[in-house]
């Protein structure tokens, strides 16, 4: 039912078999690519520090651009009387070493997703 209503919304579905937020942001960042705009909506912060560090050209290989995808946005969902909380690809880019958020991030209370890219 809702795959369907999804469709007639052209929303991009996808099911993960295992591993969610690298499927997440691997479609995310592939998209950018012809994309004017990307909106990534989830409650899991992992993917906005996956996103943020992944689309500006570091971490895996694979999943790595060799240009910024500055058309990125990543919602966080508030809950109660928490707004959402928009965040861009840009986020981390004020840090005088980007790929430290990340690092940092992995050695905290992060999911092990987080933990390779690190």
């Amino acid at each position: 039912m809702l795959k369907v209503h999804l469709e007639k919304k052209k929303i991009l579905k996808l099911q993960a078999e295992k591993d969610a937020d690298r499927l997440i942001v691997t479609a995310t960042i592939s998209i950018s690519s012809s994309k004017e705009i990307v909106k990534t909506v989830c409650e899991d912060i992992d993917l906005s520090v996956l996103l943020c560090r992944l689309s500006r050209g570091g971490g895996d290989r694979i999943l790595s651009t060799k240009r910024p995808n500055n058309n990125i946005i990543f919602v966080k969902c508030g809950r109660g009387k928490n707004p959402d909380v928009t965040y861009s690809t840009n986020s981390f880019t004020q840090l005088s070493q980007p790929g430290i958020a990340l690092f940092l991030y992995a050695f905290s209370d992060c999911d092990t997703t987080s933990a390779p890219f690190g």
